[in-house]
């Protein structure tokens, strides 16, 4: 179950609230069946929803800072991951509200790449291009807008720190109470001494996850 894309709910939530129940005979039982079945019915939902938030939530006509700006590797060394943000391939494309001048790669893995569009002010996003796009790339289980934004954070200086990733982005599947509000976004600092132009080309971002 928990290895599904994600088209009918994320079960890796259900399957530890059962764990929990089963493990500290929590009372009273719970019927996750019943909660399984609605979280496959909103899954369903989940890319009109998605248009929507994003239609709302985006700031058209802010101007693009300097790609620069956010070009180099981010880390997390507690989730060890890496995250490099490069130009794409194409040098030839600009900043817009349909280009894609900028990809990530996540732990120098080819297919953990994807294209980023210029969303608002500092923040980026991966969203895909409709929901058979985002089920060819396998980004089922990423449809919900905050996991689909990488937000650039700025110091003093005005200078790019690091980036907020929201990993959980959006509330848990099942009775957990308030977990997406427990749980904040992901931050991976910008090593000063790592600079890239470029992604390599077999990391040429055609698939993402």
């Amino acid at each position: 179950m928990s290895n599904c894309n994600g088209a009918n709910g994320d079960p890796t939530d259900l399957i530890a609230q059962a764990l929990c129940q089963e493990l500290f005979d929590k009372c009273p039982r719970l019927d996750l069946e019943e909660f399984a079945v609605q979280a496959a019915h909103n899954a369903k939902l989940d890319w009109d929803r998605l248009v929507k938030e994003w239609a709302r939530e985006r700031v058209d006509n802010t101007p693009c800072p300097p790609l620069e700006d956010f070009i180099g590797l981010y880390v997390n060394t507690a989730f060890d991951i890496s995250i490099r943000v490069a130009k794409t391939l194409d040098q030839s494309a600009k900043p817009g509200t349909d280009t894609e001048p900028l990809s990530f790669n996540i732990n120098s893995l080819p297919r953990q790449t994807a294209k980023l569009r210029h969303c608002r002010y500092d923040t980026w996003t991966f969203i895909p291009s409709s929901r058979n796009d985002a089920a060819r790339k396998g980004m089922m289980n990423l449809l919900k807008l905050p996991r689909l934004l990488l937000s650039f954070v700025r110091n003093s200086e005005g200078k790019i720190s690091h980036l907020e990733w929201d990993l959980q982005g959006g509330s848990c599947e099942g009775p957990a109470p308030d977990l997406a509000d427990r749980v904040g976004p992901v931050k991976f600092h910008k090593l000063e001494s790592e600079h890239t132009n470029a992604l390599t080309p077999e990391m040429d971002p055609v698939t993402v996850f």
